[in-house]
């Protein structure tokens, strides 16, 4: 974990609702759906110890899945490098990959390192803390401080602040922990509607079978006005970059072995025009081995 290069800062993540489906329903029969509830959640350290005596540490956090039914840990991403700070506050994020769907009883485990360089290459483990999706959802302002566990389990390293960032909502959010050239001062947090959140194409019955494998991420830039803005960048495979240029290779192969077959259809020829077959049939058979070739390249994709 310690070379990951990934970039992180807030989590989004698709979990399934925590209430329980209406009695009304349930006792009717009708069988509903978990909504899947959007959650965001920045991440920041609190009083981290270096790894060096006379250095603040350059504070980065990775971010591991863990599958509470598969028991693996699954390496998701990790936040920028906050350099010379002992209470790093991470401003890029991520979403959960569709292929890691997150629900309440999904762990998340937070490995803080100090990155001696930027490359990343020389690494120091600061400390470790994991948590539970459902955990920050029940907690008190949906906010928990976790120890960092340093190697041995029982020296703290510091403590990861895990906040939900609330969609719509105005939070406070202290300046001093991004930047010295600005008083200490509280500064609004101005968030964008749930409703502009990531759209899930794949469950739409029309954009579906158009776009795959979404990437999801989220970053926090402060404003002129000392406001915090939320970008989401949202990025998807379209199947038709594949689907059709494989139809009209295959559509062109057909089409040149048909002219092959014409000209061999002809019969016997005069040694002259026989030899013009001879050549059109050989740079045929050269455009289709072409086509052949690239088709065989496209279906080795599996990215779809």
């Amino acid at each position: 974990m310690e070379d990951g290069t990934q970039h992180l800062g807030h989590c989004m993540v698709d979990m399934k609702e925590l209430s329980a489906n209406p009695e009304g329903l349930t006792a009717a029969g009708v069988i509903l759906t978990p909504k899947l509830l959007q959650v965001e959640f920045s991440l920041a350290c609190n009083d981290l110890v270096s790894s060096g005596r006379d250095r603040k540490p350059n504070a980065l956090v990775q971010v591991a899945v863990i599958d509470p039914h598969k028991q693996h840990l699954v390496t998701h991403a990790c936040t920028e490098i906050v350099e010379a700070n002992k209470d790093p506050l991470f401003l890029t994020g991520v979403t959960f990959p569709s292929e890691y769907p997150a629900s309440p009883e999904t762990l998340v485990k937070l490995t803080v390192y100090d990155a001696k360089d930027k490359s990343q290459e020389s690494s120091s483990f600061l400390g470790s803390a994991t948590f539970s999706v459902g955990d920050l959802l029940r907690a008190k302002d949906e906010r928990l401080t976790l120890s960092l566990r340093s190697s041995d389990g029982v020296c703290t390293a510091g403590t990861v602040v895990v906040s939900r960032l609330k969609m719509g909502e105005m939070e406070e959010v202290d300046v001093d922990h991004i930047t010295t050239d600005i008083p200490s001062q509280k500064c609004p947090l101005v968030c964008e509607s749930a409703s502009h959140a990531c759209i899930d194409r794949e469950s739409n019955p029309l954009t579906g079978p158009v776009f795959k494998n979404p990437v999801c991420k989220v970053y926090r830039f402060q404003t002129m006005d000392s406001k915090w803005m939320l970008v989401r960048e949202q990025m998807e495979e379209c199947t038709l970059s594949f689907s059709i240029p494989k139809q009209l290779l295959s559509l062109y192969i057909q089409e040149d072995m048909s002219r092959v077959q014409d000209l061999k259809d002809l019969g016997e020829l005069s040694p002259h025009w026989d030899n013009l077959r001879k050549e059109v049939m050989t740079r045929y058979g050269g455009i289709i081995s072409s086509y052949q070739e690239t088709l065989a390249e496209l279906d080795k994709i599996t990215g779809m």
